[in-house]
């Protein structure tokens, strides 16, 4: 008989948000392992009218899932800047996994695994959060819930995380490091970098560096306003942010004097793909601020970028580190030294052998790192850590 696994997230969907992103994929990866997997989100008043197998269908296309991925709407309260509705919506995912006679729960969101453990119910939390980053009431929360037999275990993306969690005194058995991956099915159709930029209306002929994720500070992007300084014969494209924070990151490019600074507002998750194929690097923001944020850890886009099969610049920090190797599948640099990426991007425009090496490396580095591989991998892990509680 299959695990059932009731999945919660109290996250808003869709989302551009990657943290949605990842979630429809593992509970999608789970359920092609062989569980039985319930995904609870919360439903919007303003779909209240909309069939939910209409709105079902619509998630799985805006995040490029299949039906074997089972959906379930909670409508508790409306969603608030302050995330009121976090709290009711975990108490109702959670009573309705018990009366479905789930196995376990599993969640990104602390509230509603700590919240089941104390009811008795058998859960895994994944967290991407390192442990020190935490304080006050969610840090007692976690400990709490670390202490807890029902705690099947925790799953981290990065060994970096795992390593502050374990510092923290929750085993070392009941955390299991798995990195996060990609979805094949989104790169099936490979472009060309000149059919890519036709699509897309760019200049096939100019250099291009490609940068695809949200634009806020927390991400490094001064850091990659800082590198396009250095390099006014790069075209830089940085792809994402709402049109708003799009626009004004494009009026700030100019305001610096940067003309081969571009901005697109974001995109759906799969329609990311073809500016990765139109870009000649790929990178990912050599800045030290990264780490500084604790959801900014070992992005899914670098898994992307390795994926779109495309030499990459990223900073040479420990959780990138554990993910890309220098001169092999990426040129890792020093954090926050703009003059150090600019060597390394001039250095791929100027070396077509390096470039063609790098890129052939990074997709087969991709290949170790699918939704699907992880899904098993995290399988195992809870089905091992299932039976050693019944022995």
């Amino acid at each position: 008989m299959p695990l059932r696994i009731a999945y919660v997230s109290d996250r808003p969907f869709p989302s551009f948000w990657t943290d949605t992103q990842q979630v429809m994929k593992n509970a999608e990866a789970l359920a092609l392992a062989g569980a039985e997997v319930r995904l609870a989100i919360p439903r919007a008043y303003r779909s209240i009218v909309r069939p939910a197998a209409r709105r079902h269908r619509a998630l799985r296309e805006f995040y490029g899932v299949s039906a074997s991925l089972d959906l379930q709407d909670i409508l508790t309260i409306p969603c608030t800047p302050a995330r009121l509705e976090k709290w009711p919506h975990a108490l109702v995912a959670q009573r309705r996994a018990a009366l479905a006679g789930c196995d376990l729960l599993y969640s990104r969101n602390l509230f509603p695994a700590w919240l089941a453990a104390r009811r008795r119910s058998r859960v895994v939390y994944e967290t991407h959060r390192r442990f020190d980053a935490a304080s006050g009431l969610k840090a007692r929360a976690f400990l709490d819930l670390a202490g807890r037999r029902e705690l099947v275990g925790v799953v981290t993306n990065s060994e970096y995380v795992r390593e502050s969690l374990l510092r923290a005194g929750v085993g070392a058995d009941r955390v299991l490091s798995s990195k996060l991956g990609h979805d094949p099915r989104d790169f099936a159709a490979r472009l060309t970098k000149v059919e890519a930029c036709q699509a897309l209306a760019l200049d096939p002929r100019r250099p291009l560096a490609v940068y695809a994720g949200h634009v806020d500070a927390t991400k490094g992007i001064d850091a990659l306003l800082a590198i396009a300084g250095l390099l006014p014969d790069v075209g830089f494209l940085l792809v994402g942010g709402s049109r708003i924070a799009s626009a004004a990151l494009a009026v700030r490019a100019r305001r610096m004097g940067l003309s081969n600074v571009s901005t697109r507002p974001r995109v759906p998750p799969r329609a990311v793909v073809p500016y990765l194929y139109a870009s000649d690097i790929l990178i990912n923001p050599p800045s030290s601020t990264l780490l500084a944020f604790p959801h900014t850890i070992t992005p899914i886009k670098l898994y992307n970028y390795l994926a779109a099969g495309r030499p990459i610049v990223a900073g040479r920090t420990p959780d990138v580190a554990e993910l890309l190797t220098h001169d092999v599948d990426a040129l890792l640099c020093r954090p926050d030294d703009p003059h150090a990426a600019a060597d390394a991007i001039a250095r791929v425009l100027r070396t077509p052998e390096l470039a063609a090496r790098l890129a052939a490396s990074a997709l087969e580095t991709s290949a170790r790192y699918t939704w699907e591989e992880r899904g098993r991998r995290i399988l195992r892990f809870i089905q091992a850590r299932l039976d050693e509680g019944r022995s």
